[in-house]
């Protein structure tokens, strides 16, 4: 217990770039970064000429099959321009954060995990909502129901959806019998696919 509570004081509450505040259709959160901030860019290529010439696959295996019984030199039909990649499709990018939840004054982190929770839970009993009440206009730029994140002075992303939340409360719990700290890991992503300006002004942040 000693040791949490002088990490809390001497590191975390000291640097503001271990803070974390989440803004969140039930309400702000707030947290601390307590490992590396971790994200995932993909860029997906193919060679399509490659595939248009795998009708010859049957005349290489024959070919091959000659070569080894005359004990020729043993070569393909293939250009090497067949394999030429073309991009087909960039991913979104995925981020995972894990955060610590203390409670500093006795409050009950509970409700504060709970704020996030109904970012991955449906709303509603027999007509269900997407979770925070997501939606998007025909137009595909108005959206509701997302979150910001703001990491410290160096990282802000707006219009972002939760993937997923991984909880793991304390044992070590307070007077009044509820968890003194929890960590929190969190996945998410923008709502849609943004372009490279876009994904570098996340970590522009002022």
């Amino acid at each position: 217990m000693e040791r949490v509570t002088t990490f809390i004081e001497t590191e975390l509450l000291e640097n503001p770039n271990y803070r974390v505040l989440i803004n969140t259709p039930a309400g702000v959160v707030r947290a601390f970064v307590t490992n590396e901030f971790q994200f995932t860019a993909q860029a997906d290529y193919n060679s399509p000429f490659e595939a248009l010439l795998g009708a010859g696959e049957q005349l290489n295996l024959g070919l091959a099959a000659i070569s080894m019984a005359t004990g020729g030199t043993q070569f393909q039909l293939k250009s090497l321009r067949a394999t030429v990649a073309t991009w087909v499709d960039s991913q979104k990018p995925s981020f995972t954060l894990p955060m610590l939840f203390v409670s500093l004054g006795g409050e009950d982190i509970r409700g504060e995990v709970g704020k996030l929770l109904r970012g991955v839970y449906p709303i509603g009993v027999d007509k269900l909502e997407a979770p925070y009440g997501y939606a998007v206009d025909a137009s595909g730029e108005a959206v509701k129901g997302t979150i910001s994140v703001r990491i410290g002075k160096w990282f802000y992303a707006r219009k972002q959806i939760l993937r997923q939340v991984d909880v793991q409360y304390s044992r070590q719990v307070l007077n009044s019998g509820l968890p003194l700290f929890a960590n929190v890991t969190i996945v998410f992503e923008p709502y849609r696919l943004p372009n490279a300006d876009e994904v570098l002004s996340y970590f522009r942040a002022a």
